[in-house]
């Protein structure tokens, strides 16, 4: 008898799904399912606001630490103002 590890979050993604009256299937992921339903029920484009939340981070990361803070060394200081306008309206999407 083989044993299969039970994961806490899918127990509540299962609960919650049956709760709100959809049919949970067992040989889907229950992330995914959880995604659809606020798609289906709500409208949402669950998967954009993900890939806008990472894309976010990165850019964070990258201001505050990384590739554009590096590049910053290197740009003339007459053009300062313009790359850290340009920079800034990378937020503006």
């Amino acid at each position: 008898m083989s044993v299969v590890p039970v994961d806490g979050l899918n127990l509540k993604i299962q609960s919650f799904l049956k709760n709100a009256g959809v049919t949970y299937d067992d040989t889907k992921s229950s992330q995914t399912q959880l995604l659809r339903y606020f798609e289906e029920e709500y409208g949402l484009q669950v998967m954009h606001l993900l890939e806008q939340e990472w894309v976010d981070e990165q850019l964070e990361r990258d201001l505050t630490s990384g590739d554009f803070k590096n590049f910053r060394m290197f740009v003339a200081e007459d053009q300062l103002s313009s790359y850290d306008e340009a920079v800034s309206s990378l937020w503006e999407t």
